[in-house]
């Protein structure tokens, strides 16, 4: 089935014997996931990537960024947390706010649907606000500039496109038209340490345990007492014999100046 926004071209995933099967990954390490994400017209789209269990339990959601502006392709990062099975899929979605900003910039300006644009962007920041109460005291600025009709569209629009606004609709966004693609499995078999040195998961839990033992200093070295007196008596005998050089042995030389 194609949906409404389209996603397309998945990776990491491996599609053999007709279903996905899964993706080896290690655990706590990111894996890159990208995908071809389009939609008819010109409004602005978004997409996140989410990770989930074995049990379908949602663990991160993570927002996708597209490698280029018109280039369709978006990717990002995740973590897998541990060793196990898990699935991860991408929800695309509607972005009204980008698209609403995306239109200001052009329309205010150029005084073309000031008051328009500025309605609806009263509409995008109450939506928002009605989602997310926790944004009140960011967004309640914005909504009482946004219908304020005394004020300029261009007085309106500045006070509620402010950089903490962007900042926040950029990791907040308002998604509309949400769309699922299917299912990709992961599984991580293996943690970092046995992926490094190749091991078996129970040879790396040993390798481990034995890398957080306390290791004790080496002992010094002791010779054996008869190869030590063996030593001092060989030690005596060379400075003897270096000492008592038969005189002649001497150089000429030597024995000139002596």
């Amino acid at each position: 089935m194609i949906n409404r926004i389209p996603v397309t071209d998945i990776n990491p995933s491996v599609f053999f014997g007709g279903a996905f099967v899964p993706v080896k990954a290690i655990a706590g390490e990111e894996i890159e996931v990208s995908a071809t994400i389009f939609r008819e017209g010109h409004d602005a789209l978004g997409a996140d990537v989410l990770l989930f269990d074995h049990n379908g339990v949602e663990l991160s959601r993570t927002r996708m960024r597209e490698h280029s502006h018109g280039s369709d392709r978006f990717s990002t990062w995740i973590r897998i947390p541990a060793r196990g099975d898990f699935t991860y899929l991408i929800e695309s979605f509607d972005d009204p706010f980008a698209t609403w900003l995306h239109d200001c910039e052009i329309k205010i300006p150029a005084d073309i649907d000031a008051e328009l644009c500025c309605a609806i962007g009263l509409e995008i920041f109450e939506a928002k606000l009605g989602e997310d109460s926790s944004a009140k005291k960011l967004l309640a600025p914005a909504i009482k500039a946004l219908g304020d009709k005394k004020l300029a569209p261009a007085n309106r629009f500045s006070q509620s496109s402010t950089a903490e606004i962007k900042e926040y609709f950029a990791t907040n966004p308002l998604r509309r038209l949400q769309s699922r693609s299917h299912a990709i499995p992961v599984r991580a078999d293996r943690d970092k340490l046995s992926s490094a040195l190749g091991m078996s998961s129970s040879h790396a839990a040993k390798a481990q345990q034995q890398m957080h033992k306390v290791k004790s200093p080496p002992e010094p070295l002791r010779l054996p007492r008869f190869e030590f007196q063996q030593l001092l008596r060989w030690a005596l005998m060379f400075s003897i014999c270096h000492l008592s050089i038969p005189s002649e042995k001497l150089s000429a030389k030597e024995r000139t100046t002596a």
